[in-house]
């Protein structure tokens, strides 16, 4: 959020000087996998845990697209989920842990639930450059009903901050919409600006 916050100055020019738009910002992460969030301890200070921290960084990822997108209509904004990516990442893995991926990674193969490497990444380009995602404005010099708007976070079509799944499918659990509904979009904004600020000053008292 921090990169795209930073960024956004050169993603307006962007998004109003081109045809086809494609101001686009990606996040890759674990859309469709949200939780629910502690309210009273947002930065986790006090309640942390990995699977507290999973839930946080992916729900508040999801609600932060939306909000994003509502600021900045020209340009489009989504969360992702790469799926499970067959990556080397095993050896960097204890003996044991080694052991059993290489037990484990065969039966998900079967399954159809891993991606190689190289099909994730066209994935994640499609997501980046369709016109399926189009920012809230719309996509200027493409045909939007030829083409077809995806549904956004919010549950309405082309609204600007997508949630898409590791398969191109769009996603997000229920509880997604219900924090929308309630508002705490703005609270997950203003708590990650928040967020923004004290570190600026951490980092200006340290020069």
């Amino acid at each position: 959020m921090r990169f795209a916050s930073n960024l956004l100055p050169l993603l307006r020019p962007t998004a109003s000087t081109t045809t086809p738009q494609f101001s686009r910002v990606l996040s890759i992460l674990g859309a469709g996998f949200e939780g629910s969030i502690n309210l009273l301890d947002l930065p986790l200070k006090k309640s942390f845990s990995a699977s507290k921290c999973a839930d946080h960084s992916t729900t508040m990822n999801s609600l932060m697209v939306s909000e994003f997108a509502s600021r900045e209509p020209g340009i489009s904004f989504t969360h992702s989920s790469p799926g499970i990516v067959l990556t080397p990442i095993g050896r960097e893995l204890p003996i044991w842990a080694r052991g059993a991926l290489k037990v484990l990674t065969p039966l998900l193969k079967i399954s159809g639930a891993t991606v190689s490497v190289e099909e994730t990444g066209e994935r994640q380009l499609f997501i980046a450059t369709s016109g399926l995602f189009a920012p809230r404005e719309g996509v200027k010099g493409v045909d939007a009903k030829e083409l077809g708007v995806a549904k956004g976070a919010d549950g309405k079509e082309g609204s600007g901050g997508y949630l898409v799944g590791w398969n191109g499918e769009i996603t997000g659990k229920p509880v997604v919409k219900k924090y929308q509904e309630e508002g705490l979009g703005k609270t997950i904004w203003d708590h990650t600006v928040g967020v923004f600020g004290d570190v600026e000053k951490i980092n200006e008292e340290r020069k």
